[in-house]
Parts: structure tokens; sequence; C-alpha cells
């Protein structure tokens, strides 16, 4: 009987594991199910995101390669022609946009598709329109059946030419903050007409006619806010300013103070301006700091044969006028008292930064040393190593100082670039010789150029 139980207990122990190892096997089971199952998962999500990255990466190389063929068209190529520069396949309309299909590297893997927006922001919508005109770039880039995009803003280097009432002698031009508002100044026989774009350049009516005396020096320098409600006409035959108040709709005239003007600037909000006269030794600095309203002008300083003034657009505080064949001077109170600063050069133009900080003059004479640069104010100046032998005539610059663009009078009107605070010089375009004025809105983005009996250009989507 004792046996009997005790085979009975042995048994019992025996199914006791049999049951605990087919848990445990089970568990195990289970467990390289799970594993397998994660790594399963983990290896198609792996695959997944190297075909989302490749997907990426395709449409981030699209991007960059429009963007490095626009900089380098001209102003007649269209989008078709993009996308023959790119080695696409073809552009065509798809869903109502003008669409850019191509392979990177003629990869068949690497397919992607552009797309472009004009300064609107619109759809472009026909292949057929002109390149330069895309200010965004969409792109599609695939890879392995996966998609990803990627947009960018694009710029290019393209001015146009453009010919108001077909005249081509300007003297003067000056853009509003946001490159919406242009006044330009032309010669027209024994008179000069001002004319007021409200649309960024794409239509320049007339606006007024102001007359020279006979045998005048007959510049016409012009000054503007930076939204454009004021504007100030520095006639230069006749030795008055004539101000506006509403967008250049209508100039008054300001009491005669006999200068030939050479120069005129204002501050953002147009309550502080100055104008400087270039009278070959008898020229004066006048300054105003109330809207240039009749009454409200004073002179400043010796005279002196003043080329070129520059006033910091943020308050008016910094202001720094410069003298053919003399030196540089500096105010920063308003113009009020100005103090001698750099060497006595052939000084032609001069251009700050929104805060003054940053600022350039350039010179008139064919030397290697024609660029100088201040970083404080025009307290210091620096002579630009790299800066291009020539002579030049006129200089811009963005509100912060990085981007500015000068124009040279030799070579038939050669244009320059700095994207580096005026630090290195690089060659532009050439628009045209004879007598520049250049202008440039706050982020350099709309340039405006016009040249004496070469018309007028204007880049409405500058690489700055």
């Amino acid at each position: 009987m004792t046996k009997y139980l005790n085979n009975k207990k042995i048994g019992n122990k025996k199914g006791s594991v049999l049951v605990f190892s087919m848990i445990m096997l089970s568990l195990i089971l289970t467990s390289a199910l799970a594993i397998g199952a994660a790594a399963v998962i983990e290896r198609k999500n792996s695959l997944a995101s190297n075909r989302s990255t490749q997907g990426f990466q395709v449409a981030d190389s699209a991007v960059e390669l429009a963007a490095y063929q626009l900089k380098k068209i001209s102003g007649t190529n269209t989008l078709t022609d993009l996308g023959g520069l790119l080695g696409a396949t073809s552009c065509s309309v798809a869903s109502g946009a003008a669409t850019i299909s191509g392979n990177i590297n003629g990869d068949a893997a690497k397919a992607y598709k552009l797309i472009f927006y004009d300064k609107t922001p619109a759809l472009i919508t026909s292949c057929s329109a002109l390149a330069y005109t895309a200010t965004r770039v969409k792109a599609t880039g695939a890879y392995s059946n996966t998609s990803r995009a990627v947009d960018a803003p694009v710029c290019s280097d393209v001015w146009l030419g453009i010919s108001p009432d077909g005249i081509l002698d300007w003297n003067s031009i000056a853009v509003s903050d946001d490159g919406q508002y242009l006044v330009a100044i032309s010669r027209a026989g024994g008179n000069y007409i001002n004319y007021v774009s409200s649309n960024g350049g794409n239509t320049f009516p007339s606006s007024g006619t102001f007359s020279v005396a006979s045998g005048a020096w007959n510049n016409i320098p012009i000054a503007m806010s930076g939204d454009g409600t004021y504007q100030t006409i520095a006639n230069g035959g006749d030795g008055r300013l004539y101000v506006s108040s509403n967008k250049g709709n209508s100039f008054s005239p300001v009491a005669s103070l006999g200068e030939q003007w050479s120069s005129a600037d204002m501050s953002a909000n147009g309550k502080y301006q100055t104008a400087v006269g270039n009278g070959w030794s008898a020229g004066s600095i006048y300054v105003s700091s109330n809207y240039g309203v009749s009454g409200s002008w004073n002179q400043k300083e010796s005279p002196r044969n003043w080329s070129s003034v520059a006033v910091s657009r943020g308050d008016g505080t910094y202001q720094t006028a410069v003298v053919t064949g003399g030196y540089i001077y500096v105010s920063s109170d308003h113009g009020s008292s100005w103090t001698q600063k750099g060497l006595s050069k052939n000084w032609t133009s001069v251009a700050m930064s929104a805060d003054g900080t940053y600022q350039t003059a350039v010179i008139g004479s064919w030397t290697s040393d024609n660029i100088y640069r201040s970083g404080d104010h025009g307290n210091s100046w620096q002579a630009v190593s790299s800066s291009p032998a020539t002579e030049w005539l006129s200089v811009a610059m963005s509100d912060d100082g990085k981007y500015q663009t000068a124009a040279s009078i030799s070579y038939y009107g050669l244009l320059y670039k700095s994207s580096d605070y005026g630090v290195s010089w690089t060659q532009r375009n050439n628009i045209g010789g004879g007598q520049f004025s250049l202008s440039a809105s706050s982020s350099a983005a709309i340039q405006a150029a016009v040249i004496g009996g070469s018309g007028m250009q204007i880049n409405t989507n500058s690489c700055r």
C-alpha cells in the first residue's frame, strides 16, 4: 500500500514537471515570436526611414539645383528653359501648377517634381512664365515609392530694363523699405520729370515736372521715407527743395537755398532729412528735423564740395557726408554737428546700415584702395584690401549692412556685390554705363538703378 502511494506521488511530480516545461516553452516561444516580430517591424521601419531620408535628400538636392540655376538665368529664360538647364525630362502643367519633372543624376529611382511660386505668392501656372519671377520653389522627391517635400525661397540676379514713356536719360532713384514704392527723376529737354511707382516698378506714371535754369549743373537727387509717404527732391537746377507728404502725388517747394544739390537722404519716418550741395568749394549741408517742411532747414558745416550723404534709417541719429577731394564727416546728433574723419580722397558716395553701425564709402579714382568701410558708426575707416581697381560712383546697402551693391562708372557700368558687410566684393552684372544712382529696399531683395542715357534697371528678386 505504501509503495502504491509513493508511485502515485512520483507520477504527480512528473506531470507537474511536464506542465511547467510546456509553460516555459510557450513563454520562450512567445518571447521569440515577439522579438522576431519586433525585429521585422524595426527592419521595416528602418527601411521606411531610409526611403524617407533618401526622398528628402532627393527633394533637397532638386531645390539646391534649381536655386543654383536661377541665379544664372537671363531675363528671357522661361521655366521650360530652366528645366533644360536642370536636365529635367519635362515641364508641364499638373494640377494647375507648372511642374518640372526630372531625376537626380539621371537615376530613375531618384525622381523629383518642382513647382514654383511668385512674389504674391501664387502658384506659377505656365511653363512659359519667366523663370526669374519665381521667388519660392517646392520640390517633391521620391525614392522607392516614398515621397518627401522641401520648399525654400529662391532668388535671381536678373536686372530688367524698363523705360517709362520711352525715356532713357535718368538722374536719380529711391526705393521704399518694402520695395513697392519707387520714385525716379528723368531728364526731358529743359525739364525734369519725376515718376512714381506704387507697385514695385510694374507701372511708372509721371507725377510732376521741374524746370531747371539754363546752364545749371542740373543734378536732381531724391530721398524717400521707409514707407514712401515722405519724399524730397533736391533740384540742382533752381536750388530749391521740393517735399511731398503723400507718397509723391504732389510736391511743395521750399524756399530756394541756392545750392547745386548733389545728394539727399532721410530717416525711415521722414522726420530727419539732410541734403548736401556740390558747389565746387561752395556747397553746404542743410538739415531738417521736421519732415523737410518750409522753414525747417538749417545750414551746417563750412562750404565744401559735398558729394554724398547717408542718414541712419532707424532714427536719423547717425549721419555721414563725404567730400570730393576732401574728407569724411560724421554726425551723431541728427546732423546738428559734424566731425572730420578718414583720409582726404575723391569720395563719391556713402551708405550706412539702419542703425549707422556699418558704413561704406567709395572713391571715384582708379586706385586699389577705393572702398573704405566702418563698423563703428563712421568713427574709424579701413580700406578694403580686395576692392576692385575701378572708379566708383554709387553704393547702397541693406538695413543690416550685410548686403551691399556698388556701381562702377568704368567698364560700361559694372555692378559689384558684397554679402559680408563690405569686406569682399564680386562682380555682379554689366547694366550699361553712364551716371549712376543706386537704391535698395531694407532687405536689399529689391534694388533699382538709373543710368544717365542708358535707362532704368530693376532687380525685383535679388540674390543680394
